[in-house]
């Protein structure tokens, strides 16, 4: 398995953020990551922690879990306009 770090320090916030869920969406695939997204969203939301332990599994850590976590239980009206465009 191979393991390497993401540098996303000098970028703007809204940059960091679209990049580290690039990152997930490359590490896991398009398909496994739309599985996963919807699978996350049908459940009441874990912990930080528990849900950094979950995806720690598939080998996602650090600044990316975050992202992915305010992505999922934490949605602004446009986040939820593009998952049901891209992920229905």
């Amino acid at each position: 398995m191979t393991h390497y770090n993401v540098n996303y320090d000098g970028l703007a916030w809204d940059a960091k953020r679209a990049k580290a869920l690039k990152d997930i969406k490359d590490w896991l695939g398009a398909k496994r990551y739309r599985e996963a997204t919807l699978a996350f969203r049908a459940i009441q939301p874990p912990t930080r922690h528990g849900f950094a332990l979950q995806v720690s599994l598939a080998g996602i850590s650090g600044f990316p879990v975050n992202v992915w976590y305010e992505e999922l239980w934490n949605p602004t009206q446009h986040d939820l306009h593009v998952y049901y465009y891209y992920l229905k």
